[in-house]
């Protein structure tokens, strides 16, 4: 069994990454400085200077919210979601997670647009989902809380134009 959270909308999304995480080569970490603790198997020097290594600042910068196309969809996910463009959000639903969300619906999402939020068990065989409608304005702590908590979810997200 597995959770997955996904975005879907009407008209395609960018992507985005707001995860704290990049890729550097060896040799540009090494002109860092202070230089960062290596692994503690292998010194820096001793790694090809052209490798391609994935690095964090800090454990602070870990978690956060990661948002791309959903390419290789898990099986009976046509189920739930009918909307022409999927994306997979990936990263932990704590407050850093949260905050990108919002920001990136805030950036990304036109007035009086609509996307889902989905929370999706998938192993347990097909269930229906609990189906809820919010104004961007309405996504809180407690809210996201409650998604957080859920098997099988779908929040409506509006941005409400007054």
């Amino acid at each position: 069994m597995s959770y997955y959270t996904f975005l879907a909308a009407d008209y395609e999304l960018p992507e985005a990454n707001y995860t704290g995480v990049t890729t550097l080569k060896v040799k540009d970490i090494l002109q860092m400085n202070p230089v960062p603790v290596p692994h503690p198997l292998k010194p820096w020097e001793e790694w090809d200077q052209e490798s391609t290594v994935l690095y964090a600042e800090g454990e602070a910068d870990m978690g956060g919210l990661y948002i791309s196309a959903c390419t290789n969809p898990p099986y009976n996910l046509e189920y739930y979601i009918t909307k022409p463009f999927v994306y997979r959000l990936e990263g932990n639903i704590q407050e850093k997670w949260q905050d990108n969300l919002l920001e990136y619906l805030d950036r990304h999402i036109p007035g009086n647009a609509e996307v889902e939020l989905w929370m999706i068990l998938f192993g347990e065989g097909l269930h229906k989902p609990k189906v809820r409608r919010l104004s961007f304005g309405e996504l809180t702590r407690e809210v996201f809380g409650e998604f957080n908590r859920e098997r099988y979810a779908c929040y409506c997200l509006e941005r409400r134009l007054i």
